[in-house]
């Protein structure tokens, strides 16, 4: 019981010193009596008499807003001519900052160990960054008892505990796995740094002995080969990570804490956040410092993150701000991220790097758009407390949160929504999250001196879509023959009934739910693949379009952003070198495809919105339907207009197709019609196709030319034979709302209708019939949808800001293309 009596008298002594510092204050701001202190007291705050009295004289320590409010008091009080103090003063800013080492120190004596202190070592915990999706995958299982956490109706990724839990001697700080999963590190209180193997929970060495003080923070280098530590007195030391040997210091020269430390991804830099209000960048080999220290926030800096690809640094501070910094040269990228109330724990980027994540004492957690600086939907706000971590999944597709009350939640990032239940286990504050590189396995640490470890129950994606139908033969399946897929077949061996379950929907070709896509700040209006089917571009109500990578649906490059208002469009010429976008202010632009650059000046402006661009199958032509009911013509590479426009159309224009041999162009408008026209002699051929009662918004070919499929706001969708202008069958009906896109798979197997009634549903073309189940999973009308140039993945767009991927059945399961 030595810590814990040693503990203890710290306190109380540093506790007095506290108390005897408000009564200088007091003083110094000219001793008001306790009333005059207590009518002064700012609105909404309650500083009774007695309260004051125990403050003052270090009966006990109040809370911080108690402590805030009072010394925001006294402040006031001060002078001849008494003004209002802000909660942001920097003279306040100290007491808080002197609180909260006062708070710890508290809580240290109260949670002092019973056991010898000869008890198995430590444990670190702070903020963590998401796992490099590209490292090697861990591929051991720790067995798992007890009852696994409820995940609801929830198709995402649950955990359930892997006890034992991993104990520790003093507050957890900090967590972190290595890049290929086989470690996790962790640092709290004592100065200790413990490395754990994950599989066996057993401490692999013995502590790593060299700081003085609580360490805050811990982290790997990319390669595996270091871990860095940082302390609260300031010293930052790296150490080998195999041998577990001092590998040298950072030579910081202030006694400030050190809060974070975290490496760039190229392995080439450290960044080490302070509460001496800077952050400071350091040469991995040299150890020396790179440039002056980044400066900016008015308190201590407590989060630092490096983006995915390494050209922007987030920083998040006391004065509840967050910045971002260009690493290269140091400067600021544009203004503070505004938002958050309270001081700023935690910071992390998704691995896509189109998204932010912090946490604040505020007791919210918010998503960023790095791109735009501005907050992506509403902040998190289920905790009820100070949220202190925050961290991504390798996937991208959760997102887990810690607080003070000892709760780690999971959120869907492109919902807002909670995952399940909370993992509860903790018994006081949560103060670390982290992933294992193969998202399979979430630590989490606190004050209550434990690490603990909660094992995935079940993929978070893809999820079977129940009723799709399926190919016999999994050996001709394109889903096995996906590489991403096929390494979660891998994953699934041997994990209990649900995962077979998994596997067998697999295997069989069910049709499949990948993880959405997350980056665009508004409604999703267009989502179209590169012919090679290597990129998927996405157009948006926020004026720009996105790039993915559609096998790991992360983002790719920078989006395009010279629009002047909502990006209605986007297409690729047929040979892949060219793109067109056009917004609803009238502009169509072409840009380079190879390197995102505009490819000229944009074609002269279009009267009204623009709501359909389309190239001819050829390349030859480029099809643009423009406000005023006209669809205008032009040849790509000349950029000039390719004769007089089809006129005579019956109402705006929603949507435009070239037949598959170029020698036709269909329009559909929001009078009910569909027109088809020659494309050399711009004429209409034949009457016009008429059923719906409603606006038509969507029109298409299919692959073989023979048929053209409307989409109606009547909730229907209507077959027609190109050759003799007239319907095909009856409408396919079940949508419950209007019908606002479709597309045919390339091999004509499929023909996908997306709603506003949020769903998507798929037809065989030539039966007519309903292929399975709708596909339910955005949570707002679906805009657009688009086949893989080998039909194997179908993308979906919404106004709900996401992109989803789907992996449809098999066109060899149904019935044979028509014609």
């Amino acid at each position: 019981m030595a810590h814990e009596d040693a503990s203890g008298t710290a306190f109380q002594r540093e506790l007095a010193d506290f108390a005897s510092n408000l009564r200088k204050l007091r003083i110094e701001c000219g001793q008001p009596a306790l009333a005059d202190i207590s009518r002064t007291a700012p609105r909404g705050k309650s500083l009774s008499g007695s309260a004051i009295s125990e403050a003052l004289n270090g009966k006990r320590l109040p809370s911080l807003d108690f402590v805030v409010g009072l010394v925001r008091t006294l402040l006031s009080l001060a002078g001849d001519s008494p003004s209002p103090v802000g909660r942001d003063d920097p003279r306040v800013e100290s007491w808080r900052i002197e609180w909260t080492r006062l708070a710890t120190l508290r809580d240290e004596a109260r949670h002092a160990p019973a056991a010898p202190e000869s008890m198995p070592v430590p444990a670190v915990v702070g903020p963590s960054l998401p796992s490099d999706p590209t490292v090697p995958v861990l591929r051991t299982r720790i067995p798992v008892t007890g009852p696994p956490v409820s995940m609801g109706n929830s198709p995402h990724l649950g955990y359930r505990p892997a006890p034992p839990f991993l104990p520790h001697p003093g507050f957890v700080w900090s967590v972190a796995f290595s890049p290929v999963g086989n470690l996790i590190a962790t640092a709290g209180a004592a100065g200790m740094v413990a490395v754990w193997d994950p599989v066996t929970h057993q401490a692999l060495g013995e502590p790593l002995i060299g700081h003085e003080k609580t360490v805050r923070s811990v982290a790997f280098s990319p390669d595996g080969a270091l871990l860095a530590s940082a302390s609260e007195i300031g010293s930052v030391r790296l150490w080998d990570a195999t041998t577990h040997e001092p590998a040298g210091a950072l030579p910081t020269t202030n006694q400030d804490a050190v809060t974070a430390v975290t490496f760039s991804p190229d392995g080439t830099l450290l960044a080490t956040a302070s509460f001496d209000r800077t952050v400071r960048l350091w040469d991995r080999y040299t150890y020396e410092a790179i440039g002056k220290p980044l400066t900016g926030h008015t308190g201590p800096v407590t989060a630092v993150a490096f983006s995915p690809d390494g050209n922007l640094l987030a920083t998040g501070g006391f004065d509840g701000m967050v910045r971002l910094w260009d690493p290269a040269n140091h400067q600021a990228v544009g203004k503070p991220l505004i938002g958050h109330t309270g001081p700023v724990r935690s910071a992390v980027f998704s691995p896509g790097g189109n998204l932010l994540a912090t946490a604040s004492d505020d007791g919210m957690v918010r998503l960023w758009d790095p791109a735009t600086h501005q907050t992506v939907g509403a902040p998190l706000t289920r905790h009820t407390g100070s949220a202190t971590a925050v961290a991504f999944s390798p996937g991208g597709n959760l997102l887990a949160t810690a607080d003070v009350d000892g709760m780690v939640r999971l959120w869907d990032p492109a919902t807002h929504q909670t995952v399940g239940a909370p993992l509860t286990g903790h018994t006081s504050n949560a103060t670390a999250v982290a992933f294992s590189p193969d998202g399979n396995l979430l630590a989490t640490g606190g004050f209550d001196r434990t690490v603990r470890l909660w094992e995935a129950n079940a993929l978070s994606a893809p999820v079977p879509i129940q009723g799709a139908r399926h190919d016999d033969d999994p050996g001709e399946n394109p889903v096995t023959q996906n590489a991403e897929l096929r390494t979660r077949l891998n994953h699934l061996t041997a994990r209990g009934l649900a995962s077979r379950s998994v596997l067998t929907a697999l295997k069989n070709g069910e049709a499949i739910s990948l993880a959405p896509m997350i980056g665009h700040r508004d409604a999703v209006c267009a989502v179209v693949f590169s012919p090679d089917g290597t990129q998927l571009a996405t157009a948006s109500a926020d004026d720009t379009v996105r790039f993915w990578d559609p096998a790991n649906r992360q983002s790719v490059g920078r989006p395009l952003t010279n629009h002047r208002d909502s990006v209605s469009a986007v297409t690729f010429s047929p040979d892949g070198t060219l793109i067109a976008t056009a917004d609803r202010g009238g502009a169509v632009h072409l840009w380079d495809a190879a390197t995102r650059t505009s490819a000229g000046s944009p074609l002269a402006d279009h009267p009204g919105p623009i709501t359909s661009v389309v190239f001819s199958p050829t390349g030859t032509l480029l099809a643009v339907a423009a406000g005023d009911g006209d669809v205008r013509l032009w040849v790509p590479t000349t950029q000039q207009a390719a004769g007089a426009p089809l006129i005579g159309q019956q109402g705006l224009v929603t949507g435009v197709a070239f037949s598959p041999d170029s020698r036709l162009i269909a329009t559909a408008t929001d009078a009910g019609t569909v027109r088809l026209w020659d494309s050399t002699s711009r004429t209409p051929t034949g009457e016009l196709l008429e059923g719906h009662s409603g606006p038509v918004g969507s029109v298409a070919f299919s692959p073989d030319g023979s048929l053209i499929a409307t989409a109606g706001d009547d909730h229907s969708t209507q077959l027609w034979d190109v050759t003799t202008h007239q319907p095909v069958g009856k409408p396919l009906t079940g949508h419950g709302d209007a019908v606002a896109a479709l597309a045919f798979a390339p091999d004509g197997g499929l023909l996908a209708t997306a709603s506003n009634d949020r769903t998507v549903r798929l037809w065989d073309p030539a039966t007519h019939q309903l292929v399975g189940e709708p596909l339910v999973g955005h949570h707002g009308a679906v805009t657009a949808v688009a086949f893989s140039p080998d039909s194997s993945v179908l993308a979906t767009a919404s106004v709900d800001r996401t992109v989803r991927l789907w992996v449809p059945p098999l066109a060899s399961s149904l019935a044979a293309p028509h014609g």
